[in-house]
């Protein structure tokens, strides 16, 4: 029997509507995708906060998620972001973190913050419809499937031009 971490049946956690992707930072502070409240949770020392899509409504703004799915970190604390009903990767830049970033498991302080508005990492003329997946290895290439050609895409570290 698993042990409910976040939701309605845990106390002093948050509420989620269908939550769907999930990682974890060096420390083993959880992120989540909260799809259907349109926003990214991150947990730390102190509990549960809000991290970007706060408002819970959908939303195109470079501020705003419509039904996020999977998310991962690259090694600089990057934030990426499969924004489904958008159809575009996500980027949400590492503003400030004053503890240490390693090697594809940032470790994030209390009071690290991302830019509130992301940049579209990729949109729907390169990833197709509804991505779903993203990873991102060790030399922070990224990978994300295009549903639609299928066909797997890839963006080395720096790049923004898939191969």
């Amino acid at each position: 029997t698993g042990i409910t971490l976040v939701g309605t049946s845990a106390p002093g956690t948050i509420t989620l509507n269908q939550p769907n992707g999930i990682t974890l930072d060096g420390n083993g502070y959880l992120f989540i995708a909260d799809c259907h409240n349109h926003r990214i949770i991150g947990s730390g020392p102190y509990g549960f906060r809000c991290l970007f899509g706060c408002t819970s409504v959908a939303g195109s703004a470079p501020s705003q998620l419509n039904t996020p799915g999977t998310l991962r970190f690259d090694s600089y604390g990057n934030l990426f972001v499969a924004d489904r009903y958008n159809n575009r990767v996500q980027k949400f830049i590492l503003a400030s973190n004053s503890c240490s970033l390693s090697y594809n498991e940032p470790t994030f302080c209390s009071n690290a913050t991302w830019s509130v508005n992301a940049i579209t990492f990729a949109s729907s003329s390169t990833i197709g419809a509804l991505p779903y997946g993203i990873f991102i290895n060790g030399i922070n290439t990224v990978y994300v499937p295009n549903r639609v050609s299928n066909t797997i895409l890839s963006w080395s570290q720096g790049s923004n031009t898939s191969t």
